[in-house]
């Protein structure tokens, strides 16, 4: 699960290095350097600093999304890529924490998932929606591990 956690951020990292050499526009790059400290978070020794930061950029990126209610599909996707980083990165930390894959860890990889389930690579450019397709095949795996010890939750999206 630490792996997949490590995986997800460096493609994160790779789409916020794209978008920094591409100029992309204005309210993607603000998404992806709300993001970021948290990608940068899964590098951070102290799993509870880790896990405020995430929370924290949580919350930036839920502050911007209220502040452009129309957002286009790429910017969506951006989003949600972002916000499953984030909840990658802290069930990840919290399995760190605990010691063992916990319900807590496994609500977390669920809340990612349900994010990377509403993303729609085909309407991002190129650059983007090949790393974006990686990460979701990449965090099905501990996400059907968790359900198989868990349980599926209520509504969660299926996985491929």
């Amino acid at each position: 699960m630490i792996r997949t956690s490590l995986v997800t951020v460096a493609l994160a990292m790779s789409l916020v290095s794209a978008t920094s050499a591409q100029n992309a526009p204005d309210l993607v790059t603000e998404l992806l350097l709300a993001g970021n400290p948290c990608s940068e978070a899964a590098n951070n020794p102290s799993a509870s600093a880790a896990i405020g930061i995430c929370q924290s950029a949580l919350v930036n990126l839920d502050a911007i999304k209220t502040s452009h209610p129309s957002m286009n599909v790429h910017e969506s996707n951006i989003y949600f890529i972002m916000q499953a980083v984030a909840h990658t990165t802290i069930g990840s930390k919290m399995g760190a924490i605990d010691g063992v894959r916990s319900a807590r860890t496994c609500s977390e990889l669920e809340l990612a998932w349900k994010a990377y389930a509403s993303v729609d690579e085909s309407q991002s450019p190129a650059n983007y929606a090949g790393d974006m397709k990686t990460m979701k095949v990449q965090a099905a795996p501990a996400v059907r591990l968790c359900r198989s010890e868990f349980g599926v939750q209520f509504g969660a999206p299926p996985l491929p």
